[in-house]
């Protein structure tokens, strides 16, 4: 049910949100999709993480700093379901969990 799905997400229902679902089309097979959508990180290496590349620094040290010059694909896909562009069923379906549950550290509480 929906109510599970979003505690998935966000713990609590997230308020901020207005879900929507698709009804579909013979030209999407009723799925309620058309086009695609990405959903992914970006990492751009701040200054801070060119100089820890180019001592060699532990790898441990690099993911530390490069979290905070990264675009999480939870962030990728908070903004997705704001926009009504996408759904949680969606998101469930394709996301690794890990990020799913990231999610809800993005959301007040």
């Amino acid at each position: 049910d929906l109510d599970d799905l979003l505690r998935e997400f966000f713990g609590e229902p997230y308020t901020g949100l207005r879900y929507y679902r698709g009804r579909g089309c013979a030209d999407c097979n009723y799925t309620g999709y058309r086009g695609r959508r990405l959903v992914a990180e970006l990492w751009t290496p701040n200054d801070h993480d060119v100089i820890l590349i180019n001592k060699g620094a532990p790898k441990d040290d690099l993911i530390v700093s490069a979290a905070a010059s990264t675009y999480s694909m939870a962030e990728s896909a908070l903004r997705l379901l704001e926009e009504g562009l996408t759904n949680p069923e969606e998101l469930m379906r394709m996301m690794p969990y890990s990020a799913i549950a990231r999610m809800r550290d993005l959301v007040p509480q």
